[in-house]
């Protein structure tokens, strides 16, 4: 009890201690998630999910959690460059219930640490100290790119860490993160097997099939609302630019989102730009299957097909990254590499019957578990796929955009 109190009357001083710099940071609303709503029996206190990082840019970053029982949860953040032993230059709190979301106001530094606190009664547990390393403009950019962790816990365990010794500044994940997105213990299975890679790396997520639009998903990442009438996100970092596209949405020609992605596109100088989606444009898997006429029976793959692959290749798009099909497999489409990076934790496939006709622009598949990192220069980006025993599956190489 006394070192409860010691903890609350600490917390009190540092409130008071930190009034300019809350004045300077507004915590945000809980997110909107069945977790915000379910009761539950447990009788201690405890941090069921989180800390997640989710959405970010040059001002600010996303970190979501959720506890067992309602609690008001603290952040407190500092730089680790200029004053290690200070954490008063962010201090936050939620509003008391399960879902707890913060918008953190960057210091300007490249690095931050922060820990969670939550409080009920006289339970105060706290998270491990958590470092987040952004991406520095000028500098070298490195991301994971993967998607499609769903059903094997321990699969995903393993892509998770590969994905972590890569030590990338970031993860672009192409959906499918859990096999329904609509069942809360999916995502507590999710998030407990890669504790270390969602409290210290930022990820920009795409929605898949099987998040089956609950909102939980954008609840813990939060996906940049977009123009554009799906959840669609674009990041500048340097010489790259970052697309991300719900692509289950509608992408007729001439649609919302055909007419966001084409302005986004046409006003970038990136030199290097990715695209990311879950859904492919042509595959050698089930998923890229077509009728008598040849057109995609897959209505996603199918207008990434006609309308979304043409656009990017309009705009000498660097690749377009996807999932959906459990596999890596790399092709060479009419003016653009197109990256399927299935391969995290969910059940392999492999080639169907005709794959070659199915998808003539096929160069490398390898039905295995797998993640992609992608590195980043004013003068070249790179690719390499990486199985989790460390083997190099597939490598390719991309000069600047003209």
């Amino acid at each position: 009890m006394k070192s409860t109190r010691f903890v609350l009357c600490l917390l009190m001083c540092v409130m008071a201690a930190s009034t300019c710099a809350m004045a300077q940071s507004t915590s945000a609303p809980a997110a909107s998630s069945p977790a915000t709503t379910q009761s539950t029996t447990q009788a201690a206190l405890k941090f069921e999910v989180g800390p997640v990082l989710g959405s970010f840019d040059d001002d600010f970053f996303y970190v979501t959690c959720r506890t067992s029982l309602a609690a008001k949860v603290y952040l407190k953040a500092d730089s680790t460059i200029l004053r290690p032993d200070l954490w008063a230059a962010v201090y936050m709190h939620s509003s008391e219930g399960l879902m707890h979301s913060f918008r953190v106001k960057r210091t300007g530094q490249p690095k931050m640490t922060y820990v969670l606190t939550a409080i009920n009664g006289d339970t105060v547990p706290e998270t491990k100290p958590a470092t987040v390393n952004f991406p520095v403009a000028g500098q070298p950019l490195r991301f994971v790119a993967m998607g499609d962790s769903r059903t094997n816990p321990t699969h995903w365990a393993a892509v998770a860490a590969g994905a972590i010794a890569a030590k990338p500044d970031l993860i672009v994940f192409s959906g499918d993160m859990v096999a329904d997105g609509t069942k809360e213990k999916l995502w507590e299975e999710f998030f407990a097997q890669a504790p270390e890679l969602f409290s210290s790396i930022p990820m920009l997520v795409v929605m898949g099939n099987h998040e089956r639009r609950s909102p939980t998903m954008e609840g813990y990442f939060h996906m940049s609302p977009a123009d554009a009438k799906a959840i669609n996100w674009s990041r500048n970092f340097g010489d790259t630019l970052l697309v991300g596209i719900d692509g289950e949405s509608d992408w007729s020609a001439g649609g919302d989102n055909a007419k966001w992605l084409d302005k986004t596109l046409a006003d970038s100088k990136a030199k290097f730009i990715f695209v990311a989606s879950h859904y492919p444009a042509w595959s050698s898997g089930g998923h890229g299957a077509v009728d008598e006429q040849g057109k995609p029976i897959e209505k996603p793959v199918r207008e990434a097909q006609e309308v979304i692959v043409p656009m990017l290749a309009k705009y000498h798009v660097t690749a377009y990254i996807c999932g959906h099909e459990h596999c890596y497999e790399r092709s060479e489409l009419p003016g653009v590499t197109e990256i399927i990076s299935g391969g995290a934790g969910a059940p392999l496939y492999g080639k169907v019957k005709n794959a070659e006709k199915q998808n003539p622009y096929s160069k490398v598949f390898v039905k295995t578990l797998h993640y992609c990192v992608v590195d980043v220069t004013a003068k070249q980006a790179t690719l390499k796929a990486i199985d989790t025993g460390g083997k190099e599956i597939d490598s390719v190489k991309w000069e600047p955009r003209k």
